[in-house]
């Protein structure tokens, strides 16, 4: 059973710990009534060699029957249940399976197989919660239960005996709530007894949401309207949990009067869910199929592009780069790869660019691959040099941003599954605009757009693969202001000279740095913030765009210049460290 079949919502809180964790189990239990409809499933880590004298102290502590699980014992509300020593476990269904260990002691990490369990069976009806521990048990876990729309708590790390465990869900983003663990179970009752995605639950939720979104895009530029509704009011019930507030309009009113509740939000709408080669079947495939066949394409000493279009914290586009440099490496092929990894949440960009991972990577990540692409560090693993000269991170939407061009691959994982259909099919239409013909796309497990199958044809369908069909890409209108502005029709009684002042100071302010040039290359127009690109060298003033730009980036333009653009459309100019020492993009429009 998965969490779009359960019918009965009943809620399964995990909890998980390791040292100090009979102290932290007692404290959370204190906050827990009498009556409750509540499963409460403990892990912690336990010596597999001694008795658990668990049930028997924790018995002393609540009302709420306490047993310790036998294998394919079925959870009942109001019941708690441990994990015996000697055993991993995960859920199936209502079920509870006991699993042999299958990794030496040091290398198990039974916390975080019982949440990505209950995060694929139970996924938004599940909570998971990380209380004192040494090491970081349980971090991936809760980012994998995150994305399935489950709550995520964490004891305080200033309260918690070893705050190990409940900072390294704090450090990667995942936790929803942090508190005291007395008070975590009320924080889980609050916010599953008056979630707003409940029917009817606060009157209109579109009209409610709507306002709510309406100040989230006014205070940070990115409209979230076309996201899934349910989606998105599971979210807002998170920030109301946290706020201790139960009335739609109390939240309306601070998020007009809190400047900084939107940018809180904000960050609660973006659910950064990935890992190294997350879905290895489907990068197995990918290896096999597609990396080779992109290589031998490739030009010898040419160039090899590839997209990840939100990009999170970087994984993603780090395991499409070894993928790569392990085949150029096999065939002894010398060829410039150049991976984009994209995001609108520059947090996790941060994240990415410094490219640090917890230890915890090497479950995923085979020994070789480790040893070639990573440098080890006190605590964790460090990017090498090799991925670093492949990957540039940058901040950039692919709803309304200009999108890159010419490009080998896109992978967009478990992005769509959160947008409506109009944008799913807005952003099919943008990678078949990024794609050389026959590129290659890349998908989540679960997502499969309706339009797909107007610009992409399956290559791989079992691991969501897909090749660019021929033919010359639609004309885009991203995010609607250039176009839809500039093609307006004169309105509230402002001259047309009026109007376009108006309308190429917006573009100028919100708009990347562009260029207008002829078929000739002749620049027609500049935008103000292009001025860092250009220089006025000595000799006869010219407006060719080759004579403007400034003499240390020529050679990169006159390379991409080289690449053939269809009419009224546009080429990008992307640089990493010659300008400010930033990433910098261009974009020229012909």
């Amino acid at each position: 059973m998965t969490a779009s079949t359960s019918s009965d919502h009943t809620i399964i809180v995990a909890v998980g710990a390791s040292a100090g964790g009979l102290e932290a189990f007692q404290k959370l239990l204190k906050g827990l009534p009498e009556q409750h409809n509540l499963v409460l499933v403990l892990i912690q880590h336990l010596d597999p060699d001694h008795e658990s004298l668990m049930p028997e102290l924790l018995s002393a502590k609540t009302k709420s029957p306490v047993q310790s699980v036998t294998d394919g014992i079925e959870v009942q509300k109001g019941h708690i249940y441990l994990m015996p020593p000697g055993f991993e476990m995960e859920i199936q269904g209502r079920q509870l399976r006991l699993i042999e260990f299958d990794s030496p002691r040091g290398l198990r990490r039974p916390i975080d197989r019982f949440f990505n369990s209950l995060a694929v069976e139970h996924g938004e009806n599940a909570a998971a919660v990380v209380l004192s521990g040494t090491g970081s048990d349980g971090a991936s876990g809760a980012r994998e239960l995150k994305g399935h729309g489950g709550l995520v708590l964490v004891q305080d790390p200033r309260e918690a005996t070893y705050d190990g465990m409940p900072q390294s869900v704090l450090d990667q983003g995942s936790a929803d709530v942090t508190a005291r663990a007395d008070e975590i179970i009320d924080v889980v009752r609050d916010y599953f007894s008056f979630r707003i995605d409940r029917k009817g639950a606060f009157g209109s939720e579109t009209e409610f949401l709507d306002r709510i979104l309406r100040h989230v895009r006014f205070r940070t530029g990115h409209d979230f309207a076309e996201y899934k509704e349910a989606t998105m009011l599971r979210r807002v019930a998170v920030r109301m949990s946290v706020l201790n507030l139960t009335s739609p309009n109390e939240y309306l009113k601070l998020i007009v009067d809190n400047k900084q509740e939107a940018d809180l939000l904000f960050r609660d709408l973006l659910i950064n869910v990935t890992s190294f080669f997350r879905d290895p079947e489907h990068f197995e495939t990918l290896k096999r199929q597609v990396i080779p066949d992109l290589v031998d394409s490739a030009e010898e000493h040419g160039e090899l592009r590839v997209w990840v279009a939100g990009c999170s914290t970087g994984e993603e586009a780090y395991s499409v780069g070894m993928l790569i440099a392990e085949e150029l490496s096999r065939v002894n092929k010398q060829c410039k790869v150049v991976i984009f990894g994209t995001d609108i949440d520059e947090q996790a960009l941060q994240t990415a660019r410094q490219g640090r991972y917890p230890d915890t990577i090497s479950d995923t990540l085979p020994r070789a691959l480790l040893d070639n692409y990573f440098k080890p560090l006190k605590e964790g693993y460090e990017v090498g040099e090799v991925l670093r000269e492949m990957v540039r991170f940058s901040r950039h939407s692919f709803i309304k941003d200009p999108p890159f061009s010419k490009l080998d691959m896109v992978t967009c994982r478990n992005v769509l599954i959160y947008l409506k259909d109009s944008l799913q099919e807005l952003t099919c239409r943008v990678f078949h605009y990024a794609l050389r013909t026959d590129g290659y796309l890349f998908l989540g497990p679960s997502e499969n757009p309706q339009a797909i199958a107007e610009f992409f044809a399956e290559s791989a369908s079992h691991a969501r693969i897909f090749r660019r069909k021929p033919g010359q890409a639609k004309p885009l209108n991203l995010g609607g202001l250039s176009g839809a502005v500039l093609d307006r029709p004169e309105a509230n009684g402002a001259t047309g000279v009026e109007k376009t002042e108006i309308e190429r100071a917006i573009l100028d302010f919100y708009a990347p740095a562009y260029l207008h040039v002829d078929d000739n290359n002749n620049v027609i127009f500049v935008s103000e913030n292009a001025s860092r690109y250009l220089a006025v060298r000595g000799g006869t003033l010219t407006t060719n765009l080759f004579e403007l730009v400034a003499p240390e980036l020529e050679a990169a333009f006159r390379r991409v210049a080289r690449i053939e653009a269809p009419p009224n459309s546009s080429r990008e100019f992307d640089f990493q460290g010659e300008i400010r020492g930033e990433e910098q993009r261009l974009l020229i429009s012909t």
